[in-house]
């Protein structure tokens, strides 16, 4: 992989899929982290009073959804490709709704030391 030479000039294939890995985890990481905070936020501001608990229910409720969906357009006819394809954005699907719960205890385990201020005017 030509983005990990970079960091490693000598071919070591399981420290360049942990490259790319944590590369791709890196964004993913950031969003929730942001979203554990914007809602910490307004509900310690008193803007809202839901929880990032049931925020975290809701988009683990959507990739359920979208797990479903794709289940249903699995195919087991056709090209070899279109056959894959289907079973492996199914399988990616049911990956993600697995990874979530653990992305999300990851965040809360880094923005758990941030502290909020209410006091703080805001503008809507």
């Amino acid at each position: 992989l030509s983005a990990t030479y970079r960091f490693v000039t000598l071919f070591s294939p399981f420290l360049m899929a942990t490259l790319c890995i944590v590369a791709k985890l890196i964004p993913y990481m950031l969003v929730t982290a942001h979203v554990l905070l914007l809602a910490s936020e307004r509900r310690a501001a008193g803007h809202s009073k839901v929880p990032p608990f049931k925020l975290f229910l809701l988009v683990v409720a959507i990739y359920d959804l979208l797990a479903v969906s794709l289940f249903f357009s699995v195919r087991d006819s056709g090209s070899w490709l279109d056959i894959g394809n289907s079973i492996s954005q199914f399988g990616l699907a049911n990956a993600q709704c697995v990874f979530l719960p653990l992305l999300f205890g990851v965040a809360l385990h880094f923005v758990r030391g941030v502290k909020l201020d209410a006091a703080t005017p805001h503008t809507d």
